[in-house]
């Protein structure tokens, strides 16, 4: 039986009406956040956050269309993972970036002490194995940083699951360029950030 309590939408993945309108709650937002710094140093805070967007969003394709994906899949994958990581096995300093199949189906993993290498890693494999990305998804053992949501536009993935959860601007970015991210996959356990292409099935599977 669905237990409504194991996977859930974030609250801002399909942008729910507020009672407080944007503007406001922005301005409540900022005004807390630099309580207590001057003028000067708060734009150039500003001006330092708008220029990272801008380079982290520089020639970041827009993903299209890609292969629907269920929870049970993600989960499926996950489960798998651990007994594939044996460079991790052996040393317990590693993370992985592995390639799964629409059920679940885990066809590619790779390793490295660094997460951003592990998936450099994957993404050559599925370049030099002629992988289609669009039917598929990616999970890493690790949080998804924005330059993991850019490096997964740009080789077509879309859809990526991380164990941990993604930054602030990883999902700005992934919601941007059409990428469905998910984090915190763990267990049963799914929470879903970005998915403006509408990946993730919509059945008993997942809860609105």
């Amino acid at each position: 039986m669905f237990d409504p309590a194991l996977s859930k939408r974030h609250p801002s993945a399909d942008k729910p009406t507020m009672n407080v309108s944007p503007l406001d709650l922005r301005q409540q937002q900022f005004r807390t956040a630099f309580r207590g710094f001057d003028k000067v140093e708060v734009t150039s805070f500003l001006m330092a956050a708008a220029e990272d967007y801008e380079q982290a969003m520089r020639d970041v394709p827009k993903v299209e269309g890609g292969q629907n994906v269920t929870r049970l899949a993600i989960v499926e994958a996950m489960k798998q993972l651990p007994a594939l990581q044996t460079l991790n096995a052996a040393t317990g300093a590693t993370h992985a970036a592995a390639w799964a199949d629409p059920d679940g189906k885990l066809l590619l993993v790779r390793e490295d002490v660094g997460r951003h290498n592990a998936l450099d890693k994957l993404i050559g494999a599925l370049a030099g194995g002629d992988v289609d990305t669009a039917r598929g998804f990616a999970v890493i053992t690790s949080r998804a940083s924005y330059e993991m949501v850019q490096k997964a536009a740009m080789a077509g993935i879309g859809v990526l699951a991380a164990v941990s959860a993604p930054t602030a601007l990883a999902v700005r970015i992934a919601r941007e360029a059409g990428v469905t991210l998910a984090g915190f996959a763990r267990g049963e356990r799914c929470m879903v950030y970005a998915d403006a292409a509408r990946r993730l099935t919509r059945n008993e599977d997942w809860q609105a």
